[in-house]
């Protein structure tokens, strides 16, 4: 009988670690990552791209129909844990304005390759993945419209 004590402590000690490792990794991921994840080119009736700071004439790419397909497939492999109060972070930033079909609009920030922002909810992904938005977007090319809304 001496021996079953020790056995289920060590066993109530596994599921505590390995769920204390899912919860630092990001799982059970947040609904906005989640949702990202998920994301659909097909969903998608406009994406725009706007980087900040950058030169005026350089900060906003409306992407085109063939673009589509590409982001959302980056933007499904977005992970990170979630973070509840980040620092502020000196430096620029891509933005990018999903419009779905349903009408909703939604929020994809890279700020300062440090953090991810899904529609306001912050994740950690890690340099690799933040510093692959530049090869997998394509670059601003003309000036923010004046009707662009934020």
């Amino acid at each position: 009988m001496k021996r079953g004590k020790p056995m289920v402590l060590v066993l109530a000690a596994g599921v505590f670690a390995a769920a204390l490792f899912a919860w630092q990794r990001g799982w059970p991921p947040r609904p906005a990552l989640s949702w990202l994840q998920r994301l659909q080119p097909e969903e998608v009736t406009q994406m725009e791209l706007v980087y900040m700071p950058q030169a005026p004439e350089e900060r906003y790419h409306l992407l085109k129909a063939e673009e589509i397909p590409a982001a959302v497939e980056f933007f499904n492999t977005a992970h990170g844990r979630y973070l509840a109060s980040p620092e502020p972070v000196a430096g620029g930033g891509v933005s990018v304005y999903l419009t779905l079909q349903d009408g909703s609009r939604h929020t994809v920030t890279n700020d300062g390759n440090q953090y991810l922002f899904v529609d306001g909810e912050c994740y950690l992904p890690g340099y690799d993945w933040l510093s692959r938005w530049k090869d997998s977007l394509p670059q601003a090319d003309e000036p923010l419209p004046e009707d662009f809304v934020w």
